[in-house]
């Protein structure tokens, strides 16, 4: 199978160049050190090969839509990761998002084992964050985006940093191990009224939240 592009993709801000690619932070304000999704227009061996700025910001538009439209016409699916309450009333407390199972097994592995199967960015399609919310019976979603091809969400309450702790434990262990394929090990962001609204941080011993969230301005400096 080959992979539809261009597409928008998810990475550390590491691998991304506000200055010269087409890109934005996943959430937060213009020169954040959270994630950053970027135009994608190919691949170059295992790595993405991202579209730059250009000077004509109508063409930049297109091609920011045209990615947009790719991503969100992908398969998806969630998977139960962990289960809550008792008995009879045990339902999902914590999924996984699923990708597309057909990628490039030899081009998609990622570090730390697994493959990279898209799934990091059903964050960037409405119905499937919907389909999370429906399926945790939750307004409000934490996600987490610890490395490529994984993406975790769980019921959420804004502003409640000992709530975030569990999502938090499973970011940093996922992503310590995902050397090159890492994208951030200690960030939950808030989901709620159908986009990212803000992040509950980690810098070492230091906590902090923030409710800037998503800033579609943000791709141009």
């Amino acid at each position: 199978m080959t992979i539809a592009f261009p597409r928008l993709v998810i990475l550390a801000k590491s691998q991304v160049d506000h200055a010269r690619d087409l890109s934005r932070p996943l959430v937060g304000v213009k020169g954040s050190r959270n994630p950053h999704v970027a135009v994608a227009t190919g691949m170059d061996g295992k790595r993405f090969v991202l579209a730059p700025r250009t000077a004509d910001r109508r063409a930049d538009e297109a091609l920011i839509a045209q990615a947009t439209a790719t991503v969100r016409s992908q398969k998806w699916s969630w998977q139960v990761a962990q289960m809550g309450g008792f008995l009879f009333w045990r339902r999902p407390s914590m999924l996984r998002g699923m990708g597309d199972p057909m990628v490039p097994i030899a081009q998609m592995a990622t570090d730390g084992g697994g493959i990279d199967d898209l799934a990091t960015e059903l964050l960037l399609i409405p119905e499937a964050m919907a389909e999370a919310q429906k399926q945790l019976g939750s307004d409000t979603l934490y996600c987490v985006v610890p490395k490529r091809g994984w993406l975790m969400v769980s019921r959420g309450e804004i502003a409640n940093p000992f709530a975030t702790q569990p999502m938090h434990e499973a970011a940093s262990g996922i992503a310590s191990r995902g050397g090159q394929s890492a994208v951030a090990g200690d960030l939950v962001m808030y989901w709620q009224a159908g986009k990212l609204v803000g992040v509950d941080g980690r810098e070492g011993a230091r906590s902090y939240i923030s409710m800037q969230g998503s800033d579609e301005s943000a791709w141009w400096p």
